[in-house]
């Protein structure tokens, strides 16, 4: 399915192995019953097919009408579900967000989009911060598992926001950027952000 993805949609080869078997991993430890995703791809298929075996709720946000209808083909085909949503992007100062409330209740929350264009943006890389979960969880939300997946100042800035009952591993694009030799050492694809208890 990832093969078929790349090849509708011209992307580089699919989901590093590493990728995938940290999501894997991360889905079996924190067993989420609801999954949303801000932005859609190869990990759509992943969260997918996870839902589809536990019964779970799994919903993605996509601002981008080819990818949208390429995954939700493919989910449609493979699961019989389309969970792909085309949604607009209001953009911000320091980046932008999905024009759509996320679901509340949702326990695990995986950041990939949306995709802002580049310009300078006063933040750490010069990169856009994506905004949707500094305001969930400014809302009170408390989504048990946070995944980001290599965006620095969106680590950044949910760093400054996420309540102390949070423990956080950083990944290690975020700790090369941010120089946390600690956090480098976990070899993580994404920084995690994950509920106490």
């Amino acid at each position: 399915a990832f093969d078929v993805l790349t090849r509708e949609m011209h992307t580089k080869p699919g989901m590093l192995v590493a990728q995938c078997w940290e999501l894997l991993q991360l889905l079996t430890r924190h067993r989420p019953a609801s999954i949303v995703e801000m932005g859609s791809g190869r990990t759509s298929l992943l969260f997918a097919a996870y839902t589809v075996r536990t019964g779970g709720q799994y919903v993605a946000y996509e601002q981008d009408p080819k990818w949208e209808a390429a995954v939700n083909r493919l989910t449609e085909r493979l699961f019989h579900q389309r969970p792909v949503h085309l949604v607009g992007v209001l953009h911000e100062a320091l980046g932008g967000r999905y024009a759509v409330d996320l679901p509340t209740g949702a326990d695990f929350l995986y950041v990939d989009g949306p995709y802002i264009p580049r310009r300078p943006f006063p933040t750490f890389t010069r990169k856009p911060v994506m905004l949707d979960v500094p305001r969930v969880l400014a809302a009170g939300q408390r989504p048990r598992v946070i995944l980001v997946d290599n965006r620095t100042d969106t680590v950044d800035a949910i760093v400054r926001v996420a309540p102390q009952d949070y423990t956080f591993s950083g990944g290690f694009l975020w700790a090369q950027e941010r120089q946390q030799l600690r956090h480098a050492l976990g070899f993580r694809e994404h920084s995690v952000f994950a509920l106490h208890g």
